[in-house]
């Protein structure tokens, strides 16, 4: 039987009766088989979705878990509220359409102290729709995701270009719908991220597969293909954009997430071959590489990182504090050093815009993955997801869902 843990590393132990995040103290969350669904973090606490339940721990001792009616997605924490995602068909209370899409969704609203639900918010399309990213902004939270049709959130309703868009929202601290925006064209389009920055724009970054139509402005694309390019733009609180950059090459690239830094953006994605980064040239060492790219407030580019080596390799988030970033990916054969133990090991990797500097491997002789990342003002955190027994850091992990945390 699988097991989840939180296992937290680095720093020094406080007072207390319970161990504070950064001791290297463990905790059985709770056993089963449920796949991790997302992460979240506030100081010493930690909420996780896991299949259909939504699991809260402090210091690394459980506090509360309360089911969910469809498997769960995205957490995040804004003030007394946890927000978690979630994702499925059929009948769900509170909502008279229930889960509108093959698939559907919607956000749901619970205390942080009791994990009781407050609100819900449908996320229903006439094809399907899904949720992306869902992080806290000013007195709310901002969400993110794909659609096919028209798509229907709260009391707003947008409806897609062509195979699909991208979307996001603002909600507020009680699930009032504030505003939805989309974005998109003839191709494939999603939005795969999306941060609140310190003036109250928006960050949002994502994948499209053609020209992309947003807000008033229409993103060109980077070649005659519709393989995936990444675009990255901020937006005011009424959506209109301030500015919009783009990634990619002749192969398919992705997007995967959006972090606000110091002085702009930073983004990460998977690039293959040559790639253009709003003007600036990279060749990818092997068959994929990370990129993670930062932009200023005015969208010029700050620096750029390959994170990769000669075999396939890639990323599938990013988190940041000031100009350090931490992403999550995978790696074949090698990468800074690190050596993957099967044909590819998931990786932690903290970047700054001088490069690469260090890179943590998540061995194992299974299948791991790194479900998620969160961060606040204290440390980030990592939802690692494994059918064998792993290793992060040098220490060891059972299998299951585990969420590593540690201090920046």
């Amino acid at each position: 039987m699988a097991l989840a843990a939180v296992v937290l590393f680095g720093g020094c132990p406080r007072g207390g009766a319970q161990a504070p995040r950064g001791d290297g103290s463990a905790a059985w969350l709770a056993s089963g088989e449920a796949p991790l669904g997302g992460v979240a973090l506030a100081g010493d606490a930690a909420v996780a979705s896991r299949g259909r339940s939504l699991v809260r721990t402090d210091a690394g001792a459980p506090t509360w878990t309360q089911p969910l009616p469809a498997d769960g997605g995205a957490v995040a924490i804004a003030g007394d509220v946890v927000a978690v995602a979630v994702s499925g068909t059929g009948a769900v209370d509170g909502l008279p359409l229930g889960l509108r899409g093959e698939p559907g969704a919607a956000v749901i609203g619970v205390g942080a102290a009791d994990g009781q639900r407050r609100w819900i918010v449908g996320i229903g399309a006439t094809e399907w729709a899904s949720v992306r990213a869902l992080v806290a902004g000013g007195d709310g939270l901002l969400v993110a995701g794909g659609f096919a049709g028209t798509l229907r959130v709260g009391d707003r309703v947008v409806t897609s270009a062509g195979r699909s868009d991208g979307f996001w929202a603002r909600l507020g601290p009680d699930g009032a719908v504030r505003g939805l925006w989309r974005m998109g064209g003839p191709g494939a389009d999603d939005v795969a991220g999306i941060a609140a920055l310190p003036d109250g724009q928006v960050a949002i970054a994502g994948t499209y597969g053609d020209r992309a139509e947003l807000a008033d402005l229409t993103i060109p694309a980077l070649y005659d293909d519709v393989h995936g390019d990444g675009f990255v733009a901020t937006v005011a609180g009424d959506g209109a954009v301030r500015w919009v950059r783009t990634f990619g090459g002749p192969s398919a690239d992705a997007c995967a997430g959006v972090a606000a830094t110091t002085d702009g953006v930073v983004v990460a994605g998977t690039v293959r071959g040559a790639v253009d980064v709003a003007g600036r040239r990279l060749d990818a060492a092997g068959a994929a590489d990370g990129l993670v790219a930062y932009f200023d407030r005015a969208g010029a580019v700050r620096a750029t990182v390959l994170v990769g080596g000669p075999d396939f390799d890639g990323l599938t988030a990013v988190v940041a504090r000031g100009d350090t970033a931490v992403v999550a990916g995978w790696f074949s054969g090698s990468v800074g050093g690190a050596t993957a133990a099967g044909g590819d090991d998931a990786m932690l990797a903290t970047v700054t815009p001088a490069g690469v500097a260090a890179i943590t491997p998540i061995s194992s002789d299974g299948l791991t993955t790194v479900r998620g990342l969160a961060s606040d003002d204290g440390g980030w955190a990592a939802g690692i997801e494994s059918t064998v027994a792993v290793e992060v850091a040098g220490r060891a992990m059972a299998a299951g869902a585990t969420i590593a945390a540690t201090r920046w």
